[in-house]
């Protein structure tokens, strides 16, 4: 299952295979080869288009308009009282290398995007 969490999120508790514990950092020559063949990898795997194919079923309240640096931001649904969020897409495909997925119910700053705008006072 995929999850979109914030960008400074980091993982704690247990893997799906049940271990437990915290991920080392590569480091020296051998993480920067890792890093660097890691990079490469995605660059080829990865289609270049001149924008991402988001969109919201209609009738929902996903909304998807473009950040002041042009990356696609899409502001999630509302959650219910229950804290639920529900947002359905008819397509989802990133085809650059980022989208911000947006929450937010104030001007947030970013560090893919700058500043964004709130859910509540998008257009």
């Amino acid at each position: 299952m995929v999850v979109a969490v914030e960008e400074t999120a980091t993982a704690e508790g247990k893997s799906a295979s049940g271990e437990s514990g915290v991920r080392r950092r590569r480091g020296g020559a051998a993480g920067s080869v890792w890093l660097a063949a890691a990079a490469a990898a995605s660059a080829a795997a990865v289609p270049i288009a001149t924008h991402a194919q988001i969109v919201p079923t209609p009738g929902g309240a996903t909304q998807v308009i473009q950040t002041p640096n042009g990356l696609p931001q899409v502001n999630i649904a509302r959650p219910s009282d229950a804290g639920v969020s529900v947002n359905t897409y008819t397509k989802f495909d990133v085809q650059k290398a980022v989208a911000i997925v947006n929450n937010s119910a104030g001007m947030v700053q970013t560090q893919q995007a700058g500043w964004i705008v709130s859910t509540r006072s998008a257009p």
